[in-house]
């Protein structure tokens, strides 16, 4: 019984093929959502005064009064990067850490 499950499984992948039977397009699709206009003065207003109270809090409470751009943070560490090679670089059988045993 099991192995007839299993031939019967093995037969219907093959029928099927490797994409479950589905054409390759199909696997390269995907859903969006659907784009609406809403022609609604209320929530038209009630958006613009949202988008109004947003900006106004980031640019002008945050930034201008807050100074948000002007936080200066306690230094913690410093890095220095070199696309150069480092011109006093030991040889490899020098370091301990490159040898074996």
């Amino acid at each position: 019984a099991c192995r007839q499950a299993m031939i019967t499984l093995c037969l219907s992948a093959c029928k099927n093929g490797p994409f479950g039977g589905k054409p390759w397009h199909e696997l390269l699709t995907y859903e969006t959502r659907k784009n609406v206009r809403i022609k609604d003065p209320c929530i038209a207003i009630l958006r613009l005064l949202l988008l109004t109270c947003f900006i106004v809090y980031v640019c002008v409470w945050r930034l201008y009064f807050g100074h948000a751009f002007d936080k200066r943070e306690q230094l913690v560490g410093t890095i220095q990067t070199s696309l150069q090679r480092p011109s006093l670089l030991p040889r490899t059988d020098q370091l301990s850490y490159c040898s074996e045993g």
